[in-house]
């Protein structure tokens, strides 16, 4: 089983190719996708500081991942969570 959670704050169009690419693989029924976006973006509302921002979206992330895996059972899982490369510029 797959989970692929879009946070809003992906790549244009990254969602859409992460699914065609495990379509191709024959993997699209592995493949669970959750469109969290409107979770995400309530959380971060009114908050400009980068590195609360960064907090608030790894904390937001596990809990959709845990919520979605229990959903799912797959509770024991690998969990992998990506990241954009300016934000590795910001952290230094």
């Amino acid at each position: 089983k797959l989970l692929h959670i879009d946070n809003s704050m992906m790549r244009k169009n990254e969602s859409a190719e992460v699914i065609t690419y495990f379509d191709q693989l024959g993997l699209s029924d592995a493949l669970t996708f959750v469109d969290a976006t409107d979770e995400f973006l309530a959380a971060l509302q009114n908050e400009c500081e980068p590195e609360k921002k960064r907090t608030i979206i790894g904390n937001e992330f596990i809990a959709v991942y845990k919520r979605e895996a229990a959903r799912m059972g797959i509770e024991g899982y690998v969990l992998g969570q990506g990241t954009i490369y300016p934000d590795t510029i910001e952290s230094g």
